[in-house]
């Protein structure tokens, strides 16, 4: 079923206004503390993980840096 529901309507949930729905579009943890929306431009540093990267270049996880699904 989460397979199913990750692949519905690619362009609408690959949007920024998908992402920026409910308490979770912000930059900081369900908005807490208030903060702004997030943007496609914005960076998640990866710190000494991975290169840093912004938030619209992983939002595809079929494409991109990432390649993956759920089953």
């Amino acid at each position: 079923m989460w397979a199913y529901w990750q692949l519905l309507d690619p362009t609408s949930r690959h949007s920024e206004a998908e992402m920026n729905g409910g308490s979770y579009g912000h930059i900081t943890w369900t908005n807490l503390p208030e903060s702004r929306k997030a943007s496609f431009n914005d960076t998640l540093d990866m710190g000494y993980a991975a290169e840093s990267t912004t938030i619209g270049a992983v939002m595809d996880t079929t494409s991109g840096p990432f390649c993956y699904f759920y089953v």
